[in-house]
């Protein structure tokens, strides 16, 4: 039971990783800290009591810093534990103990004989808290390594998008952010990076809705004076899929070519993936397509037209024109 408890307690320390796209600044806000301390506390003792059996028991006065010392102790008994020098870690940036936190997170790297992407993104953001929010020739080869071992690193394309900033390439900056956008982040921090990305983009207009304000417009129509016969019943499929991974579709919606021309709304509502929102995507692809049977996948001989738009102009409205055949 004791075992369970620890685990629980574990995931619950994993969310201190999310703080630095909440926080405004350098720190955490206080809010966060005092909603994570309690966790903190307890996660140690329990911590400290299991991995070392023979370890006095900490009484309830001591305090954060009292827990995260008695960690670093047993660690020097057992240096060989990643898992305990990674939550020395995060339990260090807490207390704001950054040279602790960047000495446990380099011990990681040092035990680990394939470093890993989390690895390198935790040691650079402790030692960018060290540096006062100075990006150093360090800190960037870090972060450079991270995205080089796995390119979806959240933490690492969150700083990755303001180094490259910092440095005027705004270009990389907002690939960066956009491709964080895949990760599905919180509605409140899409927005704040869809903001910041209209900004590095130049858009006078700063992009800022929810979920609930997704509707994409679409008005799909045949090309003039094309001889198309079809079927009354023909299946009319409007697909949403991401340009960079079409598949699978994200949103289908059915209708009939009987009801060409046809004003559609594409919405959240549509979405087939649990869990994903339009939002979540940088560029949308809306193909209108044509199919004899009911399968939404193109085959020989269906009609479509297709538009690809950016989540900056989700809000307007779209025409597809239907003027191609599938050979």
């Amino acid at each position: 039971m004791l075992w369970v408890t620890f685990i629980l307690l574990l995931a619950l320390m994993s969310l201190i990783i999310l703080w630095p796209i909440y926080a405004s600044e350098e720190k955490i806000n206080k809010k966060f800290i005092l909603i994570l301390v309690p966790s903190l506390v307890i996660t140690l003792y329990i911590y400290s009591i299991i991995g070392n059996p023979d370890i006095e028991t900490i009484t309830q006065d001591n305090t954060a810093n009292d827990m995260v010392e008695a960690l670093a102790e047993r660690l020097e008994k057992f240096p060989g534990d990643i898992q305990g020098w990674r939550m020395l870690g995060r339990s260090s940036i807490v207390t704001e103990n950054y040279q602790q936190a960047a000495d446990a997170y380099r011990r990681v790297l040092e035990i680990q004989e394939f470093p890993e992407s989390g690895s390198f993104s935790d040691l650079a953001e402790s030692l960018l808290f060290l540096n006062n929010g100075n990006f150093s020739e360090e800190i960037v080869s870090l972060f450079d390594n991270a995205l080089h071992i796995y390119p979806d690193n959240p933490k690492a394309l969150f700083y990755g998008g303001l180094i490259a900033s910092s440095f005027n390439d705004q270009e990389l900056a907002v690939s960066r952010w956009q491709r964080l956008l895949n990760s599905s982040p919180p509605e409140d921090i899409t927005n704040i990076l869809l903001s910041k990305i209209a900004e590095w983009k130049g858009n006078e207009t700063i992009v800022s809705f929810t979920d609930e304000d997704i509707k994409i417009p679409l008005k799909v129509s045949l090309k003039k004076n094309i001889n198309i016969m079809f079927k009354h019943d023909t299946n009319l499929f409007i697909i949403a899929r991401d340009p960079d991974n079409p598949r699978p579709p994200i949103a289908v919606i059915r209708r009939k070519t009987s009801e060409l021309p046809l004003d559609i709304i594409l919405s959240n509502d549509n979405v087939m993936i649990p869990g994903t929102t339009l939002t979540n995507f940088n560029q949308l692809e809306i193909i209108a397509r044509t199919s004899d049977g009911n399968n939404p996948v193109a085959e020989s001989g269906d009609w479509y037209g297709s538009i690809i738009i950016s989540s900056e102009n989700f809000l307007k409205g779209f025409n597809i024109v239907i003027e191609q055949q599938i050979p």
